[in-house]
């Protein structure tokens, strides 16, 4: 739960997430920023089409055992998909995926990543998607 923690302070320092060390593997909470500093097209075509496409790239490498939640961070958080391995049902969520105008609601982010942790019943790796445009005083998961 902590990992999140961790993961919003490293991402703060870093533009959108666009690499990983090897494959992600287990049950995976991606957190796809939807705030409106992901508007910016400081990259082509924009911060938020970035992180989506590497969200994309996440689901094309599950494999068989592996599950996945997706959350669009905005200033309304919202889960997309839940806990499955589904890819054709991931990439449709992605595709539904919208940049907002507002700002990113963190501490309602971490409650639903620490949710879909819990249902998963095994440990969980959070993935963060993020311009790293985030406040300073990241909010711990709770539990």
């Amino acid at each position: 739960m902590q990992l999140l923690a961790l993961l919003l302070l490293v991402v703060a320092l870093a533009r959108p997430y666009n690499q990983t060390t090897g494959r992600l593997r287990g049950n995976l909470v991606v957190l796809l920023d939807a705030s409106a500093s992901m508007q910016a097209s400081d990259v082509s075509p924009s911060r938020f089409e970035v992180a989506r496409s590497r969200a994309r790239q996440i689901v094309d490498s599950l494999g068989p055992n592996d599950t996945m939640t997706l959350i669009a961070v905005g200033d309304q958080p919202r889960v997309l998909s839940s806990l499955t391995n589904d890819r054709a049902l991931l990439r449709q969520a992605l595709a539904t995926a919208q940049v907002t105008n507002g700002e990113a609601d963190w501490e309602a982010a971490a409650i639903l990543a620490a949710a879909s942790a819990q249902q998963a019943l095994r440990q969980t790796t959070i993935v963060l998607l993020s311009d790293g445009g985030l406040p300073p005083d990241v909010p711990d998961m709770p539990g």
